[in-house]
């Protein structure tokens, strides 16, 4: 062997230079997150408030934990939630930085795992900042900033939990044996427990106990399969016992129904095609998402056939030469992707096969990459060793080979990273983009959480999407008031709807930055307002706030274009779209007005410094007579 070529850089400076280069994708997660993360609930998030009160009155039982939400038994994330509640005071920040934290575990556990398979090449390095680029890129921006998503993300944490124990560098003892058993046993318990697709991990990880010899004679490897399947087949069956949902927020399912519940035979109206599309598109949604791509379902279909099939090409090629021992754990990680994907495609595509290029999925359908590339350098390392020992013992032969192939190989492999990570450009650029949409969306879901209480009146007129999509059957005030009883809730609702409560900027927006454009009585007595609002290009108004008498009576929120971008999906849980004319921002309101012939004030808010600034224009009626179709009088303010 080559040592030189094998082995880091030697300065302890230069290694933990290059340490933070590599994982610099995260520490920029952890600054954009710092940036972007709001404290405020988001749709299934409020329905932890009964959970927490029940912890707090002390009756919480263990169906309360292991009821499924959906078609997940959540016991994890509801400890964690509890936990991280009371720590925080309520702060839903706190399930944001947790996925972080996650993200970031999984990210040294790969960086183990290389180790595992590639022992110290230098070509670890580049491989696992090509990583990083994924594991970290603002496109994963739901699942980092949506404290729900988070739970999606540790079943990962497990499964490569599980392949570092089974995998060791060397032989164990047979007591060894049997401790990384019951972590495994443990890190799989906890990964389906937290989201479904972690039932995965038992199939995965029962390959890598029939074919990794440093886990012992076959004879002990058989013993410890039976064990395995035993645990989890007693799991399985109790995770499907019961199976009723108990989520609001599940999609076609409504508390009560069996959360096994399908939209039908796969081989009935055209499913199977469409659970296809979607595994295929799961697969291979990450380049299809770009700035540059409107409707990326077809180019992920494609991508995902290809991604298929080099994985194939890869099993195959490894399983000829015999070498499966060297890339076991990337070729279970890449078999725990499938898994997943099949797993979901059919329950997901009866909801509609476009959701597999649902950004949240990204965190799951990364890791066949990961897979891919970590095979393919490994067998890469695997064949430059046995070039460089048969060298050795044949110096006189084709000498040539001695520079010219390893420069071909080594010039091959720079390329390939190189585009692999500049390909990842367009991506973190409409991830960054989606990010911001993203914030923006949570700060107006602020503005809503603080007040919510003050706005019954109002609550048929005020769209609360940003919130909380389930209006009928889940009513967030209640969560809000059961979370704010607790002491539980960081962001608490204003005690008054009066303007004292912010801090008033001294001059007025400019008429090009905000203006009220139009106001019109309408039959039923509501008054429609239209408008639009911003402080700088890129940072719209959280909200408008329609006063009189110094006291907020209802908020003009959002009202742009929308475009048919990815069906919208892209901006799930949010008011604000891609709008033609940035600087414009539309808002829209309907108010029912107790005292019609007193004049409005527009407030614009900013949440986040709790500032308000007022609008050069007031809405009057132009006589005493309310009517609809009476015309109403804007009056220019005074700078």
């Amino acid at each position: 062997m080559n040592q030189a070529t094998d082995l880091p850089p030697r300065s302890l400076f230069l290694r933990c230079l290059l340490f933070l280069l590599v994982f610099s994708p995260a520490l920029y997660a952890a600054f954009l997150m710092k940036h972007t993360a709001v404290d405020v609930g988001c749709w299934d998030m409020w329905e932890n408030a009964p959970l927490l009160k029940k912890w707090h009155d002390g009756t919480l039982t263990w169906h309360d934990l292991y009821a499924p939400q959906i078609q997940h038994r959540i016991v994890v994330p509801r400890l964690m939630i509890i936990a991280m509640s009371h720590l925080s005071g309520g702060d839903f920040r706190w399930e944001n930085y947790a996925a972080l934290l996650i993200f970031t575990a999984n990210a040294v556990m790969l960086w183990f795992l290389l180790g595992r398979t590639m022992g110290n090449s230098p070509w670890r390095w580049p491989l696992m900042f090509a990583f990083n680029l994924l594991l970290f890129c603002p496109m994963h921006f739901q699942i980092l900033l949506w404290g729900s998503a988070m739970w999606a993300a540790i079943p990962m944490a497990g499964v490569l939990g599980c392949l570092l124990l089974l995998n060791p560098r060397e032989q164990p003892s047979t007591a060894g044996v049997w401790l990384r058993f019951a972590g495994a046993v443990v890190l799989a318990e906890m990964a389906t427990h937290s989201f479904a697709h972690g039932i995965g991990v038992w199939p995965v990880m029962l390959g890598i106990f029939l074919f990794q010899p440093t886990l012992g004679s076959v004879k002990q490897r058989l013993i410890l399969s039976a064990i395995w399947l035993v645990i989890a087949g007693v799991t399985i069956g109790c995770y499907f016992t019961n199976f009723i949902n108990v989520a609001y927020h599940a999609y076609n399912l409504k508390p009560g129904d069996n959360a096994f519940e399908t939209g039908g035979s796969l081989l009935e109206g055209g499913r199977l095609k469409a659970a296809l599309n979607f595994f295929f598109a799961f697969l291979g949604t990450w380049f299809a998402r770009s700035p540059f791509v409107d409707h990326p379902l077809d180019t992920a279909v494609t991508m995902g056939k290809w991604t298929v099939a080099w994985i194939a090409v890869l099993v195959l090629f490894t399983l000829r030469a015999r070498l499966l021992k060297a890339v076991l754990p990337w070729m279970a990680l890449a078999l725990y992707v499938v898994v997943i994907g099949l797993l979901v495609s059919k329950r997901a595509s009866d909801i509609g096969e476009h959701r597999a290029v649902t950004p949240r999925y990204l965190a799951a359908s990364q890791y066949l990459l990961v897979a891919g590339i970590a095979i393919t350098a490994t067998l890469g390392t695997v064949f430059r060793r046995a070039g460089e020992r048969w060298r050795e013992k044949h110096p006189d032969e084709l000498p040539e080979l001695k520079t010219g192939g390893q420069s071909f190989v080594g010039t091959l492999g720079v390329v390939a990273i190189t585009a692999f990570c500049v390909a990842q450009i367009p991506v973190w650029q409409y991830g960054l983009h989606l990010t911001h949409q993203w914030h923006l969306a949570r700060r107006q879901a602020q503005v809503l959480q603080i007040f919510m209480p003050h706005l019954n009146e109002q609550r048929g007129l005020i769209s609360i999407e940003t919130l909380d999509m389930v209006k009928k059957n889940w009513n967030v005030l209640d969560a809000i008031n059961t979370l704010q009883s607790l002491n539980l809730l960081r962001t608490k609702p204003l005690s008054t709807p009066e303007l004292s409560h912010f801090v008033r900027e001294k001059k007025p927006l400019p008429q090009e930055k905000a203006d009220v454009t139009e106001a019109r009585l309408l039959e039923d007595g509501t008054l429609d307002l239209k408008g639009y609002a911003r402080f700088n290009v890129g940072q719209p108004v959280d909200a408008i706030l329609l006063v009189q008498e110094g006291r907020v009576i209802s908020l003009g929120q959002y009202a742009p274009k929308h475009l048919l971008r990815i069906y919208g999906l892209d901006y799930e849980f949010g008011n604000v779209q891609d709008v033609p004319v940035k600087e414009m921002y539309p808002w829209q309101v309907r108010v029912k007005l107790a005292a019609p012939e007193k004049p409005i004030e527009f407030w614009a808010l900013d949440v986040k410094e709790r500032k308000i600034t007022k609008l050069r224009v007031e809405v009057t009626p132009k006589s005493d007579l309310i009517m609809p179709g009476a015309p109403y009088f804007f009056r220019e303010i005074s700078p």
